[in-house]
């Protein structure tokens, strides 16, 4: 899985340990490594880019949520109903229920979107057919996953995030679509200024079900 299946040694900030051996970024961060307290001054501190979109001071899981929003709804209205597309938005709305105990079972899940997302090419069954055109596709996909997966082997990139919502804002845009309302995001449980900046607050599936529903 290219440049993600090679990115399996971390560092542990709430420690400062480097683990020797190869482990998974993810479940570091959702025992507490890279949200640890060790760790919470340093991302609370980070500036937001000079101009902004609403979502540059947000933490990963309200930009999450706002691009899976997004981006159901673009597959939604241009009738993308290949299975694999569903089943990697699923797999990024499930991030958002993660814990320390779950994680393994989340991060070593895998479908050919995913991989794309990820720098694999374009898998043959979406090449043809597609309402979406192949490298549109391919950088919507990528946009999504790397809110989560950019962030995993590293403290959170607030502007690398920035930088991921305008071009995924700006791919919505050619087809009449824009990102939800930021105050929209911000109102929901995601967004508990209790969490800072950095992952956000883990959700229980009742709340994500609700996000995916939301009216916007």
């Amino acid at each position: 899985m290219g440049r993600w299946a090679a990115a399996r040694r971390v560092v542990c900030t709430s420690s400062w340990i480097t683990h020797p051996e190869p482990v998974f970024g993810a479940c570091h961060a959702k025992a507490g490594c890279h949200r640890g307290s060790r760790h919470r001054e340093t991302l609370d501190a980070v500036e937001p880019p000079g101009r902004g979109n609403g979502y540059e001071a947000m933490a990963v899981g309200g930009c999450l949520v706002a691009a899976l929003l997004a981006v159901s709804r673009l597959f939604a209205q241009v009738g993308l109903n290949h299975e694999d597309t569903w089943e990697f938005l699923d797999h990024m709305w499930d991030w958002l229920t993660v814990e320390a105990d779950t994680c393994p079972e989340w991060e070593t899940w895998w479908n050919p979107v995913l991989a794309m997302a990820l720098g694999d090419p374009v898998p043959t069954q979406l090449l043809a057919g597609n309402p979406i055109p192949p490298d549109d596709l391919r950088l919507v996909c990528e946009d999504v996953a790397e809110l989560v997966y950019g962030n995993l082997y590293t403290i959170v990139q607030h502007n690398a995030m920035f930088q991921r919502m305008e071009r995924l804002r700006g791919q919505l845009a050619r087809f009449g679509l824009d990102l939800p309302p930021p105050e929209l995001i911000r109102r929901s449980p995601v967004a508990d200024p209790a969490a800072g900046l950095g992952w956000g607050s883990t959700l229980s599936a009742d709340e994500v079900g609700d996000l995916r529903a939301m009216d916007w």
